[in-house]
């Protein structure tokens, strides 16, 4: 059991706010039951209740983090998700700045696991949708394991994704020195896209 100065913890959550009033509690000193949450990422919001900072396991390198399975942007994803469950759009908005902050210092994206978490526990319009697409989008390379991205972060997640390279990649001007319209138009290429076939099996005329 947590104790909270009611004061503090009704500040900025709406969720806090209704469940503290008395016409739900039944009798003054009855507990918030918060049992479907995790007691690290209450603890967690406590400390930024008290203290205004966000709590993560910093470390100034990424590569000297005191449990190497350890990432704070995953940790940051939990928090934001749990500010959305209590309502408080203060709190996630300071997990957000501290997620943009450890991206910045060069930590990894977040688990795909918590991208489907994220797309399961906002709507549509969420900022954190956008933030998410946005580091893929303007961060990815061929460096990046994409194999199973459908099946761990989402359908959704996926979609958006797609959507979201094809609006930030320029229009290739897909004229050749021939002056086709498109490359696939342009004899030159078009060889690249038949299937091999051996020389005994060609047909004359035949495409090859």
């Amino acid at each position: 059991m947590f104790h909270v100065h009611r004061d503090v913890l009704c500040q900025t959550s709406a969720f806090f706010q209704a469940a503290t009033k008395q016409v739900w509690r039944g009798y003054p000193h009855k507990p918030v039951d918060l049992t479907t949450e995790h007691n690290g990422i209450f603890k967690q919001y406590m400390q930024w209740l008290y203290s205004g900072r966000i709590t993560v396991l910093w470390s100034s390198e990424p590569t000297n983090e005191v449990d190497s399975s350890y990432n704070p942007t995953d940790d940051l994803i939990e928090q934001y998700l749990f500010g959305g469950r209590m309502m408080d759009p203060t709190f996630q908005n300071a997990a957000i700045k501290a997620l943009m902050d450890c991206l910045s210092n060069g930590y990894s994206f977040p688990r795909a696991g918590l991208v489907r978490d994220v797309y399961k526990g906002t709507m549509a319009d969420s900022p954190i949708r956008k933030l998410l697409l946005d580091i893929v989008v303007n961060g990815a390379d061929q460096s990046w394991d994409f194999s199973a991205l459908l099946e761990r972060a989402g359908e959704e997640f996926t979609k958006d994704l797609i959507v979201a390279f094809a609006a930030k990649r320029p229009k290739p001007d897909c004229r050749c020195k021939c002056n086709h319209t498109s490359v696939w138009a342009c004899p030159q290429n078009q060889a690249k896209y038949y299937a091999a076939v051996a020389n005994n099996k060609k047909r004359k005329g035949a495409p090859a």
